[in-house]
């Protein structure tokens, strides 16, 4: 995603905890003078105040010990009207996504880690997915938060939601019910300071 976002911005910083994965993509986009890796903590991050004008948070907050300081983080370096694409999961996904187990999200913290162990999957689950209702919590900060999800799925072809056209499709979503959209594995957010 950074290398992408390399072709349309004058600098970018990608932040992982994983030393290998920034690594990997420091030799990969050499060639990109504007890209620069960093190794971080997102709810401890090494930047200034107000060093960016957007941050892309996408499929993080589950991974971090406190999605409250990872989101303060965002918030403390993003300049004044600065924004922030949000991208997560939540505890009512039918499939969790990083084990591929159907409602493993929702279960309590024991009953999620005996599934995890069970299925061979590690030795407990580390995720920590918030309910649907708890998400709009971590935005408290900022003056603005949009919940974009329904207007993707409203309009797929607009947001690029599909990968093919297909008519049918777009025509299924554009009709569904407002409510269904809170049905999606992920919900999308547009924060602004």
């Amino acid at each position: 995603m950074s290398a992408v976002f390399a072709t349309a911005a004058s600098n970018v910083t990608a932040v992982d905890v994983d030393r290998q994965a920034i690594a990997d993509g420091a030799v990969r986009y050499a060639r990109l003078a504007n890209l620069r890796f960093v190794v971080a903590d997102g709810t401890g991050l090494p930047f200034r105040d107000e060093s960016f004008d957007v941050v892309v948070c996408n499929h993080v907050y589950e991974h971090v010990s406190d999605a409250d300081r990872l989101m303060a983080e965002i918030h403390r370096v993003l300049r004044a009207d600065g924004v922030c694409y949000f991208a997560g999961g939540h505890t009512l996904q039918l499939i969790e996504p990083h084990h591929r187990l159907p409602l493993l999200a929702c279960l309590p913290r024991p009953a999620a880690d005996a599934l995890v162990r069970a299925a061979g999957k590690g030795p407990a689950y580390a995720e920590r997915f918030l309910a649907p209702w708890r998400i709009r919590s971590l935005f408290v900060r900022f003056s603005q938060a949009v919940w974009l999800t329904g207007a993707v799925i409203r309009e797929p072809a607009r947001y690029e939601l599909l990968r093919t056209r297909s008519d049918f499709i777009e025509v299924l979503l554009s009709r569904a019910p407002a409510w269904t959209a809170w049905l999606a594995p992920t919900y999308l957010w547009l924060l602004r300071k």
